[in-house]
């Protein structure tokens, strides 16, 4: 993630989740044509002036803000509704190049995040609140990475033409009471799967609450189980099944790398949770889950190349704000389409894997010290790191063939 700066006197930095600047006191907004928090201020009119007490929660009405360049827009529904999400909606298309994406308009009034779900949870239940408002933060922070990579997030979808993938979306659901932290079902609900199937990722709405998070992990003897992961590694599933469409070599070099998806996945699952993983399993996989079948082996590997590259893109806009760290952080180039410093090096794998094993071994000795498990308690032995790099040259490559459909079109 990166770090933004407000433009006021003192310069402060601004996190991806602000809502004001600290300093001057401006609200703060992250507008996803620019992949940019900014902050605003109200445009003087009197259709603003009647609309008083408007862009706090709970409000219906929606003044519009500018930004240092004069910029219009409004605020998203679920934060004059809900106080959940603090992305802007540009009143009018941007109209310049530096613009990184063009959104149309929204009649729900909806940010380009928001209007993706199409399931949230019971908002009347007053336990679902706060626990809604944890899905959203994960799945924005998991969805600017993938803008930043230039991976597509919507499509014109035409259920009749296979060459078109269906657009992602989102169904938040609960099938057990919250305020019971999930112990107790609830009267006719169905079992509700965390998951992923043409398109639609399902979270279930347990995985926000820490406590049933905490119980599932440790029962299912995982190391790591966090939400964002949960955003990511089922995006992995929805990109899978996006670079079958549109990239003709992916599948035969995916099977070269993890193996044939056309097994059977039912029987997969039975042995895993039979049987167990591989006695030397920590050599070839990522994760125990990884081991069932070559997609979780996908999915999960998928994940892991989002934490490393959100966590080394943190690590150096950090380094390049901070004079401590200026000089003690190697920047190298991330596989980013938009913002990389030096884009000709985005496809060094080798040294973001190097840059990325220092790191996570700082990370891990800094939370030792604090008395906190490892952030990051995996060893990524060469097959890991080759599965790794197929997603890392799968993203550049899909990349590049994005670009020449668009000159061709």
């Amino acid at each position: 993630m990166k770090l933004f700066r407000c433009s006021c006197e003192t310069s402060p930095i601004l996190y991806f989740e602000n809502v004001q600047c600290g300093s001057c006191g401006r609200l703060t907004g992250f507008c996803p044509d620019y992949l940019e928090l900014r902050p605003f201020t109200p445009v003087e009119s009197e259709e603003n002036a009647e609309s008083q007490g408007a862009g706090q929660a709970g409000s219906n009405a929606s003044p519009v803000w500018q930004d240092d360049e004069g910029r219009k827009y409004i605020q998203c529904a679920n934060w004059t509704q809900h106080q959940v999400c603090n992305w802007m909606l540009p009143l009018s298309p941007a109209d310049n190049d530096q613009a990184v994406y063009h959104f149309s308009t929204d009649p729900d009034g909806l940010c380009p995040a928001c209007r993706l779900n199409e399931i949230i949870p019971d908002l009347s239940v007053a336990a679902n609140v706060p626990l809604w408002h944890a899905l959203e933060k994960a799945k924005r922070r998991c969805l600017f990475t993938l803008l930043e990579l230039r991976l597509p997030v919507a499509s014109n979808y035409d259920p009749e033409d296979e060459s078109t993938p269906p657009p992602l979306s989102f169904r938040f659901m609960s099938d057990k009471d919250a305020t019971t932290h999930f112990q107790r079902p609830l009267k006719g609900e169905e079992p509700v799967l965390t998951g992923h199937a043409d398109g639609v990722i399902t979270i279930n709405l347990a995985e926000a609450d820490d406590i049933a998070r905490v119980q599932t992990r440790v029962a299912m003897q995982e190391r790591y189980r966090t939400l964002l992961g949960h955003f990511r590694h089922e995006c992995g599933h929805y990109y899978w099944d996006v670079f079958k469409v549109v990239d003709n070599e992916f599948v035969d070099a995916f099977r070269a790398v993890f193996g044939d998806e056309t097994a059977s996945y039912q029987e997969a699952l039975d042995r895993h949770y039979e049987q167990g993983p591989p006695s030397d399993w920590q050599n070839d996989f990522v994760s125990t889950y990884a081991t069932m079948h070559p997609w979780e082996d996908w999915a999960e590997t998928w994940a892991h190349y989002l934490h490393i590259i959100d966590t080394l893109e943190t690590q150096q806009s950090f380094s390049r704000t901070s004079e401590v760290l200026s000089d003690s952080v190697r920047q190298v180039g991330l596989p980013f389409a938009v913002g990389s410093r030096d884009n000709t090096a985005a496809s060094d794998f080798d040294a973001i894997m190097d840059l990325w094993i220092d790191a996570s071994i700082v990370l891990n000795s800094l939370n030792r010290s604090m008395g906190l498990p490892d952030p990051y308690p995996f060893v990524l032995h060469k097959p890991i790191q080759d599965k790794l790099r197929f997603v890392h040259d799968t993203i550049k490559r899909f990349d590049r063939v994005s670009a020449q459909s668009a000159a061709g079109s």
